[in-house]
């Protein structure tokens, strides 16, 4: 988590590109391939919401967006967090997906659903998987789309911050990204931690066709020595005073307050919008992925603001799905990957006859005598 920071504010590359000019869309995960073990009872009571998202991720999320402290002081860097949560952009019922476990395989092994752990009510309405997407309303951040993801029993454990770029502003190249843009930036935050820059370059041969690469650094790379853990961390600056890490009383009630609306929304009909997903899977089946495939739910553009802003309405502010749809096939509109393969077939074809012309011309050439 320090590494966010120091990312951001000691690097002027990244500090000068982190706002709304050049960021399409954050994504925090927390995912985790165990379920809740032997802690049932106080799942129950608790949820992934409550759980991960209220403390871990919201903090996690308050590195990521706040502004850069007049000093490296601990309640200097708690003021800038703080802002962060007071910027935040009401939740609605429909920002937020939640779902819960059933049987399935964790790798080779067989294992129950949420309902059949031990200490889990047999109708627990509980979420054990929380999708959301939400705004800051402040002049760095305003319109860029955060999102949540967190998990028990998924495909696999992933504790990541995805930051992607804007796309350019014309498409000279085809080729094949997994989003909008090439360009994205992965800060792994658990252990092995490590940073990855993701970005577009030339595919080998005839055709300025695009792929999207990757740099990697392994933070353990650094040094030889043992890199405490972040329960170890957070217990270490506990003993030694240092605050920054800790949550503030007025950070805490701000985090409560934002995430209050959707609790007592729930709790007036607990079954609502509850969907299932088999255990080892990477959530419910039709809300994998906000931002990309299943980005529909939300009708949100990613990576054509200025289409994104044209299709807004005040009953629908993000966006219809029609609209979305439409916007994707601009965003995303390169060349199809068939057409692609019969442009190439001709220009071979063509330049086979071009060589064939050439040889026979040097032959009556030749035969001319000079």
């Amino acid at each position: 988590v320090q590494n966010i920071l120091v990312l951001r504010f000691a690097n002027q590359i990244f500090e000068s590109l982190w706002n709304r000019n050049y960021i399409d869309s954050i994504e925090i995960y927390a995912a985790e391939k165990l379920g809740v073990e032997n802690r049932g009872k106080y799942y129950e009571g608790a949820g992934a919401l409550r759980d991960m998202i209220q403390n871990h991720l919201m903090q996690l999320m308050g590195f990521v967006a706040m502004e850069a402290p007049s000093a490296f002081d601990a309640n200097l860097m708690r003021d800038e967090v703080a802002k962060v949560f007071r910027a935040l952009h009401p939740l609605s019922p429909n920002d937020v997906i939640r779902g819960q476990y059933i049987a399935g395989k964790a790798g080779e092994e067989s294992v129950v659903g949420y309902r059949e752990e031990n200490g889990v009510a047999a109708d627990s309405t509980t979420e054990t998987y929380i999708a959301m997407r939400f705004f800051i309303d402040n002049w760095r951040w305003g319109g860029v789309p955060f999102y949540f993801y967190t998990g028990k029993r998924m495909q696999e454990s992933r504790s990541e911050i995805v930051i992607h770029f804007k796309n350019v502003p014309h498409r000279l190249f085809s080729g094949i990204c997994p989003r909008s843009s090439c360009n994205e930036l992965i800060l792994k935050v658990d252990s092995p931690e490590s940073i990855s820059l993701k970005f577009g370059l030339k595919v080998p041969g005839s055709f300025f066709e695009v792929k999207q690469v990757s740099m990697n650094f392994a933070y353990d790379s650094l040094c030889n020595t043992y890199i405490a853990n972040a329960y170890e961390r957070l217990l270490l600056d506990a003993m030694q005073g240092d605050s920054t890490l800790y949550t503030r009383t007025d950070a805490l009630e701000l985090s409560w307050r934002f995430i209050d609306p959707i609790l007592k929304e729930w709790a007036k009909d607990p079954a609502k919008g509850l969907t299932f997903y088999p255990a080892g899977s990477n959530g419910p089946e039709d809300f994998v992925d906000y931002v990309g495939l299943y980005e529909s739910f939300f009708g949100l553009c990613i990576g054509d603001q200025e289409l994104e802003n044209r299709t807004r309405t005040k009953s629908d502010p993000y966006g219809t799905t029609a609209d979305r749809q439409f916007a994707e096939k601009v965003v995303y509109g390169s060349l199809d990957a068939n057409f692609r393969s019969i442009q190439l077939a001709v220009v071979r074809g063509l330049y086979a006859v071009y060589l064939c012309g050439m040889a026979i011309g040097c032959c009556i050439y030749l035969r001319s005598g000079f």
